[in-house]
């Protein structure tokens, strides 16, 4: 930004609206620390960043060039992807249930995170799972199924549930 940059470019159009939501707010939480005046690199946007699927990270030629060193990637394939679960369509703050719709498989017990925009993911556990007509269920087996998630903590509509990192 010191060096006048107006714009970055965040690839999309062959991402996932995952991909475009993780990234595009890890560069706003960057940006908004550096624009209050108190930025400091935090470890927690690389993690944020290292949730999507993508090729190992690296300088390309800024500061070898590409006839002394190639650039080749060592790895074959995506790093990093972690499941898109489910994206929040409301909240009840009366109740504390967020109703969702399912994207990929999950179940009560297991450790999820909320990303929500300005922040990185918040780990909760799945602790209630209610179907459409609010009957306790263990899991969300069928994509696009609407449901209803207990979520200790208020919540907003676009709002992404995830998988946790494992060892976390």
């Amino acid at each position: 930004m010191e060096a006048g940059i107006d714009s970055f470019k965040i690839e999309g159009r062959m991402r996932s609206a995952y991909y475009v939501a993780v990234v595009t707010n890890t560069y706003r939480m960057a940006m908004n620390a550096y624009e209050a005046g108190n930025y400091c690199y935090d470890p927690a946007w690389g993690n944020e960043l290292d949730s999507v699927s993508h090729r190992p990270y690296h300088t390309g030629y800024f500061f070898d060039s590409p006839r002394e060193e190639a650039n080749v990637s060592k790895v074959s394939g995506q790093l990093g992807e972690r499941s898109y679960l489910a994206r929040v369509l409301g909240y009840d703050s009366e109740s504390g249930y967020a109703l969702l719709c399912q994207q990929n498989k999950f179940s009560v017990g297991d450790t999820v995170e909320m990303l929500m925009p300005g922040r990185v993911g918040a780990r909760l556990t799945v602790e209630g799972l209610l179907d459409g007509e609010k009957n306790p269920i263990e899991n969300v087996p069928h994509p696009q199924m609407k449901f209803y998630m207990k979520v200790p903590f208020a919540v907003s509509e676009g709002d992404i549930l995830r998988a946790a990192k494992e060892g976390k």
